[in-house]
């Protein structure tokens, strides 16, 4: 009998293994399934972000306005529930936005913005971006605002420090010798 159970006990193995190969291709499928919609997902966040810069931007120098110019951004909490940040970087001589995972960096998106340091289509402005955090109270419409500010804007601001808080992209124009500089920045932004 013993010759039986052999043929059992080797085929019964090579179906078990089977089993978990088409299992771990599975679950492989799953994964990269999953990133590349956080993928897409992110590059639509950088779209996003990089328009209400333009915005924001654009609308201090027509205006003229040289005090500090918002804008409160819409932005999902999560992407595929996980957290992510946004962040501004420079690639030569462009400035891009870059969205990306915090779980996974390398699943990212990124949004060039239309103004670059050395355009030479303006070439009295200057762009920079804020690198440090900090924070300042201004007064804006007769309200008083705090705005806790940096070169990072991480995801689920209003749930991590309360829903008083609102995800701003910010400007300020000034004046630098004979250059105009437009300084920009993210932030969490709060009515006093």
């Amino acid at each position: 009998m013993p010759e039986v159970a052999i043929p059992h006990v080797i085929g019964t193995l090579m179906l078990l293994m089977i089993m978990a190969a088409i299992s771990g291709y599975a679950v492989s499928r799953n994964t990269q399934a999953n990133l590349d919609i956080s993928a897409v997902s992110l590059q639509e966040v950088a779209e996003k972000v990089a328009s209400d810069i333009i915005s924001v931007v654009d609308l201090s120098t027509i205006s003229g306005n040289t005090s500090f110019t918002y804008k409160v951004i819409n932005v999902p909490d999560s992407i595929n529930n996980r957290g992510y940040n946004i962040t501004l970087s420079q690639s030569g001589s462009s400035w891009q936005v870059v969205a990306y995972s915090l779980e996974n960096s390398f699943v990212k998106g990124q949004a060039k913005l239309f103004f670059s340091s050395g355009d030479t289509s303006t070439p009295s402005v200057a762009l920079t971006c804020v690198s440090k955090t900090g924070n300042f109270t201004i007064m804006s419409s007769g309200r008083t605002l705090q705005l806790l500010y940096g070169p990072t804007l991480s995801s689920g601001v209003g749930k991590a420090i309360g829903s008083a808080y609102k995800p701003v992209v910010w400007c300020q124009i000034y004046q630098d010798i004979n250059v105009q500089k437009i300084m920009v920045g993210f932030g969490r932004l709060k009515v006093i």
